[in-house]
């Protein structure tokens, strides 16, 4: 797809995929709960928009990219009292 809506001629980011896991156990009964969230767990890196440098004339080959987040991991722990 095209990361730049108004410049069609920038950068092209082709497809890809990211793969997400949410894993939890608990008890409801108890009131708690803990879970391990991944996001992108192959630590993909894509464009998500494009565009020149602002403040700068825009005729140079300078862009500022925006990237997907890396790899994140987290746990995360609920209880009820």
């Amino acid at each position: 797809y095209f990361t730049n809506d108004v410049a069609l001629d920038d950068y092209v980011q082709s497809g890809y995929v990211l793969f997400d896991v949410n894993v939890s156990v608990g008890d409801p009964d108890k009131g708690w709960q803990l879970a391990f969230i991944g996001r992108n767990l192959t630590d993909k890196r894509a464009v998500t928009t494009s565009g020149p440098r602002p403040y700068l004339p825009a005729n140079g080959d300078d862009r500022i990219l925006d990237l997907t987040r890396g790899r994140q991991l987290s746990l995360e722990a609920r209880f009820k009292f």
